[in-house]
C-alpha cells in the first residue's frame, strides 16, 4: 500500500483544486468502473488508499513545515545578541542567576529561585539546555527534598563540590536522602542539616575531606532546651576525616569535645548542649587548636565544671564573641582564659546576678583589654523592669565593641542600680564622648536616683554629648553648673526626650552653661553648651520656650507629633 499511497499523494496534490462532481466521483482518480461486488471492493480499497494518502500528505506537510519553522526559529535565535556570547560567559551568567551562596560565610538558606533556576535555564532553548547540562557547578546547590530530585542533581553535578542542605519542613524527612548522598559526601564542601535524628546521623560516618562548613540541628520543643551529653552517644561523624573543616554549627548535637571536628576552626557556634561529662579544660584545649578562630558563639551551653587553663589561650584573630544564657562561671572562666585582639565585638546575655563583677575577670587590665574600654566613644544604656542593656561602640566604625544584657523577667530585683554603680569602678571609660541613657526613673523599680546619676556622670568628665530619654526630670538639677559643682565640663550637646521636666529648672540648667564660657579641666580652655534639643517633654510651655529662645545657643523644641 505504501507505493500506491505515494503515487496518490502526488496525484492528489496535482488535482487538489479540481472540482468534485455531484455524483461523488473524483475526476481522473476514480478508476472503479465495475458494477456489483467487485466494484464495491475496488471503491472501498480506493477510499482507504485516499484516506491513507491524505494522512501521509498532512503528516509530510506538517513535518516539513515544523522542521522549517524550527530551523527558522533557531536561525532567528542565533541572530540575537545573547547567542553571540561564548558558552563560558553564558555559563557564568547562569551561575549568577542561580544565586550561589556559601553557607560558611553566614546563615543562608536555599530559596525557591535558587533551586528552580537551573531547571528553568535548561528548559529555555536547546543551546541553553546544552550549556546548563554541561555546567556541573550549576547543579551543585542541592536541597534534599525528594529522592528523584536528589538523584538528578547528584548526577548532573558530576564531580563538582556540593553545597547541600535539608531545610526544616515541619515533619520528619526521608533518611533515604542522606543514604543517597552518602557516596558523594567526599565532595561536599558545605552541609547544613535540620531536624536530624539518630538514624540520620548514622549516615554521616564516611570521610568528608573537602567539607569546609558543617551545620547540624535537632528539633527541640523550646529554644532553651538542652541535649545532654550522656543522653545521646553520637557516632564518629565523618570518621574524624575533615581536614578542611573551618565552620561548624551544632544545635542540640552533643558532639564529644574530643572529636577531630573541633580542630582548626575559624567559626564555631554551639547551642542547646549540656556537657555533663566533660569539663571546660577539654574545650579550652580545642580553642587552643583553633588559632585562627574568628567567631565564637555559645547559646545555652553548660559544662560540668568551669576551670581556668594553665596558660592563656591566644585568639588574636577572634573578631566576634557571643555568649548567651550560659552560666556566669563559664562566662568568667572563658573571658579570663583568652587573649583577644583590639576591636573584638563581645556580646553577653545573662539571667544570672546583675553584676559585671560576676561575669568579668578580676584583673582590671584584662577587663580593659577585653572590652577595649579605651576605644569606647559612645555608651548607650536602656533599663526596664525586665532588662538592662549596655551598648558600647567606637566613633569610627560604629560597630559595637561590647553589648551586655542582664535579664530579670520575674522582676525580683533592680537591674540598673547594681550594674550602673560599677561604672567607673569595674568599667572605666577614659575617652567616652557620647552617653545615651534610656528610661531611668527613680519612681520605677528599674531606675536610679539623681545622686546616683550624678555619681555616674562624675566619672565621665570627657562626655561632650548627653541624651536622656524617658529619664527622671530631676537629673537636670545635677547638671546645673554651680560654684561647687560642674558635672560634664565638656558637654556641648544635650538632648532631652520624653521626660517630665521643670521648665524653670530647664532654663536655669541651660543658662548656667551658656551665660559665660565655662572653664574646662585645668589647662584647657572654656567649653560651653552649644546645642540643645527637647523632644516631647512635659512641662515645657510657651513661656519656657520663649525664655529658651532668648538664650545665645541653638535650642530646638519638638512636641513629638512629627
Amino acid at each position: 500500500m505504501a507505493d500506491p499511497a505515494s503515487d496518490l499523494i502526488a496525484r492528489l496534490l496535482r488535482t487538489i483544486y479540481q472540482p468534485i462532481p455531484r455524483d461523488g466521483a473524483t475526476s481522473g482518480l476514480n478508476t472503479a468502473s465495475d458494477h456489483g461486488e467487485i466494484g464495491f471492493r475496488k471503491l472501498d480499497a480506493e477510499y482507504e488508499a485516499l484516506e491513507h494518502a491524505r494522512d501521509l500528505a498532512i503528516a509530510a506537510i506538517t513535518s516539513y513545515s515544523e522542521g522549517r519553522l524550527s530551523a527558522n526559529r533557531s536561525r532567528r535565535n542565533q541572530l540575537c545578541p545573547i547567542y553571540r556570547l561564548p558558552n563560558e560567559i553564558l555559563a557564568s551568567i547562569f551561575e549568577y542567576a542561580l544565586g550561589r551562596r556559601h553557607f560558611w560565610r553566614g546563615p543562608s538558606y536555599l530559596q525557591p529561585l535558587d533551586t528552580k533556576a537551573p531547571w528553568h535555564v535548561s528548559r529555555t532553548s536547546k543551546l541553553w539546555r546544552e550549556i546548563a547540562l554541561g555546567t556541573a557547578t550549576l547543579w551543585s546547590n542541592i536541597d534534599l527534598s525528594t529522592v528523584p530530585m536528589t538523584r538528578a542533581l547528584l548526577e548532573r553535578s558530576k564531580s563538582a563540590l556540593l553545597d547541600v542542605q535539608v531545610r526544616e519542613r515541619g515533619g520528619a524527612w526521608d533518611v533515604r536522602l542522606l543514604q543517597i548522598l552518602r557516596p558523594h559526601i567526599n565532595r561536599c564542601s558545605a552541609l547544613t542539616l535540620h531536624g536530624l535524628t539518630r538514624e540520620a546521623l548514622e549516615c554521616l560516618t564516611t570521610p568528608a575531606p573537602r567539607l569546609e562548613a558543617f551545620s547540624a540541628y535537632v528539633d527541640l520543643d523550646s529554644t532553651e532546651d538542652v541535649v545532654s551529653e550522656s543522653s545521646s552517644a553520637l557516632p564518629d561523624l565523618f570518621g574524624g576525616h575533615v581536614s578542611q573543616l573551618r565552620t561548624m554549627t551544632l544545635r542540640g548535637i552533643c558532639l564529644p569535645l574530643t572529636s577531630a571536628l573541633f580542630v582548626g576552626l575559624t567559626d564555631l557556634h554551639l547551642a542547646n548542649i549540656s556537657y555533663v561529662g566533660s569539663s571546660m579544660a577539654q574545650f579550652f584545649r580545642n580553642l587552643a587548636m583553633c588559632p585562627l578562630l574568628g567567631t565564637l558563639r555559645m547559646d545555652f551551653v553548660k559544662f560540668s565544671l568551669a576551670v581556668n587553663p594553665v596558660a592563656p589561650i591566644d585568639l588574636r584573630h577572634l573578631y566576634t564573641l557571643d555568649l548567651s544564657y550560659i552560666p556566669r562561671e563559664v562566662i568568667r572562666s572563658l573571658l579570663a582564659s583568652i587573649r583577644t585582639p583590639h576591636l573584638l565585638s563581645l556580646e553577653i546575655h545573662t539571667r544570672d546576678i546583675p553584676s559585671f563583677h560576676s561575669i568579668l575577670p578580676s584583673s582590671t587590665e584584662l577587663v580593659t583589654d577585653l572590652l577595649n574600654l579605651s576605644l569606647v566613644r559612645k555608651l548607650g544604656l536602656r533599663a526596664t523592669n525586665e532588662e538592662v542593656i549596655f551598648v558600647a561602640s567606637d566613633s569610627d566604625t560604629q560597630r559595637p565593641l561590647f553589648v551586655v544584657q542582664f535579664e530579670n523577667y520575674d522582676h525580683s530585683q533592680n537591674l540598673a542600680r547594681p550594674t550602673l554603680s560599677e561604672l567607673g569602678r569595674i568599667l572605666s571609660f577614659p575617652n567616652i564622648e557620647v552617653f545615651d541613657l534610656n528610661y531611668l526613673c527613680d519612681s520605677d523599680e528599674s531606675g536610679i536616683t539623681p545622686p546616683e546619676f550624678a555619681h555616674i556622670v562624675r566619672g565621665m568628665p570627657t562626655i561632650t554629648s548627653l541624651e536622656l530619654t524617658g529619664c527622671d526630670g530631676r537629673f537636670m538639677e545635677t547638671l546645673v553648673v554651680t560654684p561647687t559643682q560642674h558635672l560634664c565640663p565638656r558637654l556641648e550637646v544635650l538632648t532631652i526626650r520624653s521626660c517630665s521636666v521643670d521648665g524653670g529648672l530647664l532654663v536655669q540648667l541651660i543658662g548656667s552653661r551658656t551665660s559665660r564660657l565655662r572653664e574646662g579641666p585645668e589647662g584647657e580652655g572654656g567649653i560651653g553648651l552649644r546645642l540643645v534639643e527637647i523632644v516631647a517633654c512635659k512641662g515645657v510651655g510657651s513661656e519656657v520656650i520663649k525664655a529658651l529662645d532668648d538664650l545665645p545657643i541653638s535650642v530646638t523644641v519638638w512636641d513629638g507629633s512629627e
